[in-house]
């Protein structure tokens, strides 16, 4: 009878003891639900994803190019790229202005002479709902610096209707411009496997701004330096007219892309 009480006892105090363990282990960090629970919170501190792309692209008929994109969290991505304004684009630049009827083919090739040298650097911002794959709506802005020559200021003072000075017969003048542009455009990137995607938009530049200079490129006498200073700022100041008035152009753009990080 006393073992069978003493036995009774023994399992009394051992299920006790088992039942505060368990109490003592459920309120312990690493047990029961209070780990599921430091799952969870983990999951949700963790940063979001950001990517590196380098970029490669052409956006006709404004510049060729290379860059890098970052994909940031909420679905934005940032930009910055580096690039050139190709002869070819020129042409197609000057053909659809005359083809709308902005200006003649003599300002066309002036134009042409202008845009011989470039360098175009472009930063944009866009949203894509997935940040994968899907559509994208982009915005930018890019300025470009501009160089080139004329053989003659001739040519110069028969398309802008100035004086030329005497002296300036049968010279050569310098042409340089700075010309900032903001462009919208839209697109649809698609994933083509091993970390590449492309993206082809359509958009929209306009010129908001330019600040062109003119210089004389022969010895100026003295007595015809303000004739030909003044040549020189009306000229810069009809070459600003002429692409902040017409230098609005659609734009196609293919953009190949390459997931660094």
């Amino acid at each position: 009878m006393r073992s069978a009480t003493a036995l009774s006892c023994a399992l009394s105090i051992a299920a006790i003891v088992g039942l505060g363990d368990r109490s003592a282990r459920a309120e312990l960090p690493g047990f029961g639900s209070t780990t599921t629970e430091k799952i969870e919170r983990n999951a949700d501190t963790s940063p979001p994803d950001v990517h590196i792309h380098l970029v490669a692209g052409t956006r006709a008929p404004v510049e060729l190019s290379l860059g890098l994109a970052i994909s940031a969290p909420g679905s934005f991505r940032f930009g910055t790229t580096f690039g050139l304004l190709p002869g070819g684009y020129v042409s197609l630049i000057n053909e659809l202005i005359i083809a709308l009827g902005g200006f003649d083919d003599a300002t066309g090739e002036l134009v042409t002479a202008a845009l011989q040298d470039s360098f175009v650097w472009r930063i944009r911002a866009g949203w894509q709902p997935d940040p994968e794959v899907g559509f994208l709506v982009d915005v930018g802005y890019a300025i470009a610096t501009l160089g080139g020559g004329l053989d003659s200021a001739a040519t110069l003072a028969a398309t802008s209707e100035f004086d030329l000075p005497p002296s300036g017969a049968d010279q050569s003048v310098a042409i340089s411009s700075t010309v900032h542009m903001l462009d919208i455009e839209l697109g649809w990137t698609f994933d083509v496997g091993s970390g590449f995607f492309v993206t082809p938009t359509l958009g929209f530049a306009a010129t908001i701004s330019s600040s062109s200079s003119v210089t004389a490129d022969w010895e100026v006498p003295a007595a015809a330096a303000d004739d030909v200073r003044g040549f020189e700022t009306d000229s810069a100041a009809f070459l600003d007219g002429i692409f902040e008035s017409y230098v609005f152009t659609p734009t196609l753009a293919v953009v190949l892309e390459y997931r660094l990080l």
